[in-house]
């Protein structure tokens, strides 16, 4: 029933108003651009793989429907309306992760919510770009890995597939997509190397996912999250070459990996270009679409912002200082063959999938934006859910207090910034107050 409520509200928020700025709001220019395309069989080139395309079209295409649109015009409300359905359901997913890694449905709802009170993840959803369905195919793989650990026989191998499928389907929305993919075989891989190292060691992995892990061989790991994401992101190209023969497989892509390797880095090829390493504080977000109308004194704006509730980002950047804390605190124990109460099981899962979809950034010499951050920022909103599930079971009246804090200003920050997520008016100073920082201008 909890869950249903924050879908209601996750829905209620993307869908509100959804075409109120009826015109292309920033990438939309490109995107709804190369749907449309598709679906007049016009040849073009992109610097990004064509699923997410694919969708808009699709939604484009439903949206023109007679008995949904009698005019056959392409409306706001019809390129954007699939992008608002997926960005609601990720908080579903978010809870399934957070539920199979610990069984406690506590855990799920905590972070289903704090799904829900992001700002970029709401703002990507309520406009056609490419990155809400990045997310949304990257958690769903490894929500279907996680239940593959947890089943015997053939569902084992059927949700394999599946999350094999959907790695497959991440990448071919945008190859940084792969985050997802590397944070899976960096666990594997680790949960392999502990099982080793720790045979004469006392360390506790509890959780059932890590157990069932650290028995999983190699080969079906290679076969079902190696060669059928490969299958299916080459499979997912063939529309786009049956629309431009002109091109083969290796000369789009090598064509795109020129693209990414000749753009630059500073503020003159894009103004809300952002170093990797600021993303964990939010130093640069994106304004996605401003106008303003009246005189300078008592003017009304209209802004939407691509970013992160505050609140909720920097607590999850804590969340994951304090679980490399609490890790680092317990290895000169372990070396010392020494029993702590402290189960590395999610803690390690998170910080793995965090730094795979953070840390190869620093390797990327091109512009970057602030919304690349968001499949790693997920996996923050984890963090900060399992030190606050935690703590509101704590014997310690602190730590409860702490922990009702915690989701009491993160309600706060959604309420307080709404306004620059939706595109609400805005006196200009109303607008000011909300930009704590002049880097967020």
């Amino acid at each position: 029933m909890a869950i249903a409520i924050l879908l209601a509200t996750s829905l209620a928020l993307r869908f509100w108003e959804l075409g109120r700025f009826n015109q292309l709001v920033f990438d939309e220019v490109y995107y709804v651009k190369y749907a449309q395309n598709y679906l007049s069989r016009t040849p073009f080139f992109d610097v990004h793989p064509p699923l997410g395309k694919y969708l808009i079209a699709f939604g484009i295409w439903v949206s023109k429907l007679h008995f949904w649109n009698p005019t056959g015009q392409t409306t706001a409300f019809g390129y954007r309306w699939l992008n608002a359905l997926t960005g609601s359901l990720i908080l579903l997913i978010v809870a399934g992760i957070a539920y199979q890694l610990s069984y406690r449905r506590s855990y799920a709802f905590i972070a289903a919510w704090f799904a829900c009170a992001d700002g970029l993840l709401l703002v990507e959803s309520r406009y056609a770009f490419l990155n809400i369905y990045l997310v949304f195919f990257g958690l769903l793989a490894q929500w279907c890995f996680l239940i593959a650990l947890a089943q015997k026989s053939l569902l084992r191998w059927l949700y394999l597939v599946l999350a094999g499928i959907f790695f497959g389907c991440s990448a071919a929305v945008k190859w940084y997509g792969l985050g997802f993919w590397l944070g899976i075989g960096a666990v594997w891989a680790s949960a392999r190397i502990v099982s080793w190292w720790q045979r004469d060691r006392k360390l506790s992995f509890n959780q059932p996912f890590w157990q069932n892990l650290s028995k999983f061989k190699l080969w079906p790991l290679l076969v079902f999250l190696g060669v059928i994401p490969v299958v299916v992101y080459c499979l997912l190209w063939i529309p786009h070459w049956q629309l431009d023969r002109d091109r083969g497989f290796w000369e789009l892509h090598q064509k795109s990996w020129t693209f990414h390797q000749q753009l630059g880095s500073s503020s003159q090829i894009h103004p809300y270009c952002s170093p990797w390493y600021s993303w964990v504080l939010m130093v640069r977000p994106v304004a996605y679409f401003f106008e303003k109308s009246g005189n300078s004194a008592q003017s009304t704006v209209y802004d939407v912002h691509g970013m992160g509730n505050p609140i909720l980002w920097w607590l999850g950047t804590i969340a994951m200082l304090i679980l490399v804390g609490k890790i680092a605190q317990q290895v000169y124990p372990i070396q010392k063959k020494r029993q702590r109460e402290f189960d590395f099981s999610i803690p390690l899962y998170l910080l793995l999938n965090y730094g795979a979809n953070w840390l190869p950034w620093m390797l990327v010499h091109r512009c970057a934006f602030l919304y690349y951050y968001m499949p790693a920022s997920i996996f923050g909103f984890l963090a900060i859910a399992y030190l606050v599930d935690r703590w509101l079971y704590s014997d310690n009246l602190w730590w409860r207090a702490i922990a009702i804090n915690i989701i009491f200003f993160i309600l706060m920050g959604l309420a307080y910034w709404l306004p620059i997520y939706l595109g609400l008016p805005l006196s200009r100073e109303a607008f000011d107050h909300r930009m704590w920082f002049r880097s967020w201008y």
